[in-house]
């Protein structure tokens, strides 16, 4: 079982673990159960970022605002690659002084064509994983995808409320309630989280 969590001091997502036993498919539980444009530079959100910036123009922009469905054309006015909490909460203060939205793509899925003038912020520099197999749980941070955490905790017997590809990242999955293979067993990957 994964149990999701995130905290503020680490940026981690923690999510409940479940014991997987693959004969019978059980495991046990503790419990049963806009499109804008910006008034801002480049140059000033470069300022504000400690990740990488990418605008139009600068080299590797094009495959950076490319979302994983290649048939979405994501018209962005900037990639970011945040670092940490506080570089998102600057990019976020950045975005609201300047009147411009901001989308948060952790690794490309959830692709929209209305990011026209966005900010679009990867999260995947943010990718510490601890699994605590006693107290059954995964910290993840928001640029974790379920295929690092399930190859983790597989080893301990133990499995997350994942989807059905390893690429897709913990926290949008989880986010959209996150129906799983095995919700029927033990629920939502939503319902697992225990801190965000």
């Amino acid at each position: 079982s994964v149990d999701s969590m995130t905290d503020s001091s680490s940026n981690v997502m923690v999510q409940r673990l479940w014991h997987f036993d693959a004969a019978s498919s059980r495991g046990r539980s503790p419990f049963h159960h806009c499109s804008r444009r910006a008034t801002g530079s480049g140059d000033s959100l470069r300022s504000v970022a400690r990740g990488r910036v990418l605008l139009s123009g600068d080299a590797g922009f094009d495959a950076a605002r490319t979302p994983w469905n290649l048939a979405v054309d994501q018209s962005v006015l900037a990639v970011v690659d945040a670092v940490d909490a506080d570089d998102a909460a600057a990019l976020i203060a950045y975005a609201r002084k300047s009147g411009v939205p901001v989308a948060v793509q952790p690794n490309g899925h959830g692709a929209s064509r209305a990011l026209d003038g966005t900010i679009l912020v990867r999260t995947s520099a943010m990718d510490d994983v601890r699994i605590d197999t006693a107290a059954g749980v995964a910290r993840v941070g928001p640029g974790v995808s379920w295929g690092r955490v399930q190859a983790l905790a597989g080893p301990a017997g133990m499995t997350g409320v994942a989807g059905s590809s390893p690429s897709v990242g913990i926290t949008g999955y989880t986010l959209g309630g996150g129906l799983s293979w095995f919700s029927r067993a033990y629920g939502w990957a939503a319902q697992s989280v225990t801190v965000f």
